[in-house]
């Protein structure tokens, strides 16, 4: 155990050594200051460098447009608001006139109450109650089902003047591509022009399902016999790596002057002669 007198000689000792410490690190900071007010004074009497205004340029990229790279302005884009509305897909009804015989009317009750989507995007005039009561006409069909049911291509698909279509955000994910929508009776007309009729439709639809089932059984023929190949080549490989002992047979021959032998179990002969 320490004595009292033991204790505070190493106090005073270590406050000494914390003294001594802050006394350098004091000497130590006026030193930097110093350099740093140097240095500053010689930076100030050499003057800055002046900048080159003439090969600077100001950009305002609020009022750029993408030229595509190749200088191309493309002069009818289409503002915010339009891309908007288009996005959005609200379609307002055009005005009407005071005569009754100048306003449009639906093809099938005659009423004025046209729906506006389908007058402006697929240019058939029908009124929405007329829409719903008669589904296997207006009723609206995917890309997918009109590819799968009337055997249209993508490139007839995208066209406008063959189909008109209706473009909306993807139900499933927004990053995907937006969902293609067209009237059925507008489908059905352009694939009876391409195809003759509805019956002539069926008949190649008919004929697609059985080329595919006929190109399924010959794939899974295919795949049949490379795996019998592969087994009898794995069952010749397994025999070949075994080690054969002949099972010689006692002589078979009948000159006197030879031995003739042969395998049990493969049927290989030896001659041998007599000494």
């Amino acid at each position: 155990m320490l004595t009292e007198d033991q204790k505070e000689h190493q106090r005073q000792k270590a406050l000494k050594k914390f003294e001594e410490a802050k006394k350098r690190m004091a000497e130590k900071r006026k030193a930097t200051d110093v350099r740093d007010a140097s240095s500053k004074r010689q930076n100030g009497a050499m003057g800055a460098p002046p900048i080159n205004r003439a090969s600077y340029i100001e950009y305002d990229f609020a009022n750029m447009k993408d030229t595509q790279g190749g200088y191309l302005d493309d002069e009818e884009e289409e503002d915010v608001e339009e891309w908007k509305r288009r996005q959005a897909q609200t379609f307002e009804p055009g005005p009407m006139s005071i005569n009754p015989d100048e306003n449009p009317r639906c093809v099938e009750c005659r009423s004025f109450d046209i729906d506006p989507q389908f007058q402006s995007v697929f240019k058939i005039l029908v009124c929405r109650a007329c829409k719903k009561k008669i589904p296997e006409k207006y009723s609206l069909l995917t890309k997918t089902e009109v590819k799968n049911d009337y055997l249209l291509t993508e490139p007839e698909l995208r066209d406008t003047e063959l189909i008109p279509h209706l473009e909306k955000p993807n139900p499933h994910k927004k990053t995907y591509n937006n969902m293609m929508l067209y009237v059925r009776t507008q489908v059905e007309e352009f694939s009876i022009k391409k195809w003759g009729s509805l019956d002539e439709l069926d008949a190649e639809y008919e004929r697609r399902v059985e080329m595919k089932k006929q190109r399924k059984d010959k794939k899974y023929l295919d795949k049949l016999k490379e795996m019998r190949k592969k087994t009898r080549a794995e069952n010749w490989t397994k025999t070949a790596r075994e080690v054969h002992v002949h099972d010689w047979s006692g002589d078979i021959g009948d000159d006197p002057d030879h031995v003739k032998r042969r395998c049990q179990t493969c049927g290989m002969e030896t001659e041998e002669l007599k000494m």
